[in-house]
Order: C-alpha cells, then structure tokens, then sequence
C-alpha cells in the first residue's frame, strides 16, 4: 500500500492480484478515520507527536491490513 498527498488530496494504491488498478482517492470522515468509494476504509495510527505512522484497512470482502509507515 502506498499512501501519498496530491495537493489537499490524499491518495492510495495497493497491489496484488486483487488490488484495485491504478490510484483511488481517500476521503476523511475523521482525523484518523478515511474511506475510499470502493466501500473500504482506513483508519490512520498516529504516535505521541500526532504523525501518522500506520495505518489499518477495513473492508468487508477481505481480513484488516495493517501497514507501518516506512522511513524515507
């Protein structure tokens, strides 16, 4: 899963065989808490200092994901 910002957009995209083609936009219903119109969501884990460093996807056709931010 990869995890990016394009301007006030966020934007994912995974692979694997079943993964959706090409890049999905991420809608915020919270401060931690997104969804995608695929009928999935994400749930951000931020540490002490408020950065985002997980994230967990939810969805109903498939076990939850979880994905540690990687270091630049």
């Amino acid at each position: 899963v990869t995890v990016w910002r394009e301007g006030d957009q966020l934007i994912w995209r995974s692979s694997g065989r079943n993964a959706p083609k090409g890049a999905v936009e991420i809608y915020p219903e919270s401060e931690t808490n997104f969804f995608v119109k695929l009928g999935a969501a994400l749930t951000f884990i931020k540490n002490d200092k408020g950065e985002a460093m997980a994230l967990t996807f939810h969805a109903d056709w498939w076990p939850d994901i979880k994905a540690k931010k990687l270091k630049n």
